[in-house]
C-alpha cells in the first residue's frame, strides 16, 4: 500500500505543480511585459501558449492594447511634426511680412522727411543760423517734442503764444 500511496501523492503533487506553473508562467510573462510598457516600450508583447483560456484571452487583450497604444503614439508624433512644420512656415511668412512692412514704413518716413525739405524739426538748432523753432516759440516745444517722437513726425495740439502783451492762439 505504501508504493500506491506514494505514487498517488507524487502524481497529485506533480499535477498541482503543473497547474501552478501553468498559471504562474503566463502571469509572470504578463508582469514582465507590463514593466516594459511602464518604461515606455509600447512594442512589448506577451507570448501566448493558448488563446482559449482566460490567461490567453488576457494576453491577447494586452497585446492588442500595446499595439493600439504604439499606433496612437506614432500618430501623435506625426501630427506634432506637422504642427511644427506649419508653425515654422507661419513664422517665416509673418517675419517676411513684418520685414516688408518695416521697409515700407521706412520708405514713407524718408519720403515724408524729404518732402518737408529734409532734416525735419530740431529741438536744438535751426537752419541757416536761425534759432530753432523751440527757441523762437517755446510755447510750441511740447508739440514739437511729440512730433519728433512719432515715426512720421506728426503731432497736433494747442498752444497759446504771447508776444508783446498780445495773445495769439
Amino acid at each position: 500500500m505504501a508504493p500506491s500511496l506514494f505514487s498517488s501523492l507524487f502524481a497529485r503533487s506533480g499535477s498541482g505543480l503543473w497547474a501552478a506553473n501553468s498559471l504562474v508562467l503566463p502571469v509572470s510573462r504578463l508582469i514582465r511585459a507590463s514593466e516594459r510598457v511602464s518604461r515606455g516600450d509600447l512594442k512589448a508583447q506577451v507570448e501566448i501558449d493558448r488563446s482559449d483560456d482566460e490567461m490567453g484571452m488576457l494576453a491577447l487583450a494586452f497585446n492588442r492594447m500595446t499595439t493600439e497604444l504604439d499606433t496612437r503614439r506614432n500618430e501623435l508624433i506625426h501630427a506634432n511634426q506637422q504642427l511644427d512644420e506649419t508653425r515654422r512656415f507661419t513664422e517665416a511668412v509673418l517675419a517676411r511680412r513684418q520685414r516688408r512692412c518695416h521697409r515700407a514704413r521706412q520708405r514713407r518716413l524718408r519720403h515724408h522727411r524729404q518732402s518737408r525739405g529734409g532734416g525735419g524739426l530740431s529741438m536744438r538748432t535751426g537752419r541757416a543760423g536761425r534759432p530753432a523753432l523751440c527757441e523762437a516759440v517755446p510755447e510750441l516745444s511740447a508739440i514739437i517734442r511729440r512730433a519728433l517722437q512719432e515715426p512720421l513726425g506728426h503731432a497736433s495740439g494747442e498752444a497759446t503764444v504771447r508776444r508783446g502783451g498780445t495773445c495769439a492762439a
